[in-house]
């Protein structure tokens, strides 16, 4: 009778997750449920290993009533422990449009549940989403990829009380607050970037109609590659660099081509990602129609059409933001792990994808080496110098920028050297995030921009006259979405997604060939 029950749940779960159907088929089930019970209403409850009932023997519905009542507004749960998915029914009844998540202690306690009891309509539901544990490192890797804030609203967890005093620990709890602490600052990044990043991929889509580099930049094999961070270490450096220029294929961050500027240094690649305006403030110098630009979609466009005004090859990639990888899902785009949020780790990745092996990083000191918090020459040192006052000096003014945070130092024959956290977040997101594509002829392309925004067009399109969500073209809008969310007062019985779409819309008309 078990194998009847597993094979039908195995079924019905791999309509909707055939990669987690596979691994149950493959393991063997533990201990923890055996059997099952019918209760004084008729339905069936799985029993644990010692023949305790997981659920009421009484009237599990009406206990599960009672604990999600407890969730309050909840539009997202993870449920810890299934069971009988009592819990689970109840919570989607009361909320048709909510999504969870749902997992057992390991994956042979999940197949000896599902050897135990019939789930078929929970397992096969495509608002329930069933991790093969929750273990700490599957709750780590798998939930901030279906719990997203812009799409789901609030999030709790749920449990019941058998379940929780025979396998609750807190290294689950510590586990999930480290979860949500990375998704909200994910979220809150879309929330304030979303808008820009959206109007910045129009307008870089735009400029490049008609401009796209179609081939792979030719490379010397002879040349070393190195990336020229702006830290203050550049400066030891660059000596070397201006005398043996000819061995060197440099590639510049945007905040260093000033220090490279004053060695008469020319690089050959500059690279961008900041979508923010003062990202173009690192051109005040016109750029050389020799340097390839390389800018990420959603980067500032001022920059871009500054590169191009004089010239200059521009080649746009798609970073992170999920927008840019539906466009180079849909036609050749070179793609770029931007993921260390970093330009030195994007200029580093940019040189591996061109073929560079074991790329040279100079001036990535992620910290205020000798008190200072960048090489000379950069953008800033022109802002401060040209502002500054007898009582309001350049130096004022980068010792703010220092200390805006809490700092710690270290000192050496050389001096002082501050630190910050948000520094060595950098320098250990940057170590973790090493590009693997390598790009060829076949990733550069006359990018469609017409074809792909009609396309964008069409699919927001239809999730408005559907009212569906979860599509390709949803997920894409996601940080545009969080920033609506964030910034526009939504009030009972408005749709608040049509609102966001219908204004992504109105942003799309302004950059095609029709309107």
């Amino acid at each position: 009778m078990s194998g009847e029950i597993f094979s039908s749940n195995l079924a019905s779960l791999r309509k909707v997750n055939p990669a987690l159907a596979d691994m149950l088929a493959g393991v063997v089930s533990d201990d923890t449920y055996s059997g099952s019970i019918l209760t004084r209403s008729g339905h069936p409850v799985p029993c644990y290993g010692d023949g305790t009932p997981a659920n009421s023997r009484y009237d599990p519905e009406t206990e599960a009533d009672r604990t999600i009542a407890d969730l309050g507004d909840a539009s997202f749960v993870l449920f810890l422990g299934i069971a009988g998915a009592f819990q689970i029914r109840a919570f989607l009844r009361k909320n048709p449009g909510a999504y969870c998540a749902a997992a057992e202690k390991s994956l042979p306690a999940l197949r000896s549940l599902l050897e135990s009891v019939a789930l078929d309509d929970i397992l096969s539901s495509s608002r329930v989403y069933l991790l093969k544990d929750c273990l700490p490192d599957t709750l780590m890797a798998q939930l901030p990829a279906r719990y997203l804030p812009a799409v789901h609203g609030s999030f709790a967890t749920c449990s019941f009380r058998s379940w929780t005093s025979r396998f609750f620990s807190s290294s689950v709890q510590d586990a999930i607050s480290s979860v949500l602490a990375a998704v909200g600052r994910d979220y809150s990044v879309q929330a304030h970037f979303g808008r820009i990043w959206f109007s910045n991929f129009l307008k870089n889509m735009h400029e490049m109609r008609g401009r796209f580099v179609t081939e792979l930049p030719g490379i010397s094999r002879d040349r070393s590659a190195i990336i020229a961070a702006a830290g203050p270490s550049l400066e030891k450096d660059l000596p070397e660099i201006v005398a043996n220029r000819d061995r060197y294929c440099v590639f510049s961050t945007d905040t260093a081509c000033g220090t490279l500027a004053g060695y008469g240094i020319v690089p050959d690649y500059y690279v961008t990602i900041d979508p923010q305006h003062y990202s173009s403030w690192h051109l005040f110098r016109p750029p050389e129609p020799e340097t390839v630009f390389l800018a990420d979609c959603v980067s500032n466009p001022a920059a871009v059409q500054r590169a191009l005004s004089y010239g200059a090859r521009v080649i746009l990639f798609a970073g992170g933001h999920p927008l840019s990888r539906m466009a180079a899902n849909c036609s050749p785009l070179p793609v770029l792990d931007t993921a260390s949020g970093t330009v030195t780790g994007a200029a580093r990745n940019a040189a591996i994808a061109l073929g560079y092996d074991n790329p040279r990083v100079i001036g990535a000191d992620f910290a205020y080496t000798r008190g200072k918090p960048y090489a000379r020459n950069t953008y800033l040192s022109e802002l401060f110098d040209s502002s500054s006052q007898r009582t309001a000096s350049a130096e004022s003014a980068f010792t703010a920028l220092m200390f805006r945070s809490a700092v710690e130092r270290t000192h050496d024959a050389g001096g002082w050297t501050y630190h910050t956290e948000v520094m060595r977040s950098y320098k250990q997101a940057m170590n973790a995030a090493i590009q693997t594509i390598r790009w060829t002829d076949d990733t550069f392309s006359a990018f469609p921009v017409d074809e792909f925004l009609g396309r964008l067009t069409r699919g927001l399109k239809e999730i408005l006259s559907n009212d569906t969500g979860h599509t390709d073209w949803y997920t894409a809008m996601l940080p545009f979405f969080a920033w609506f969310q964030r910034h526009h007062a939504i009030h009972p019985g408005e749709n608040g997604r049509k609102k966001a779409i219908q204004l992504a819309l109105d942003m799309i008309a302004g950059y095609t060939v029709a309107s």
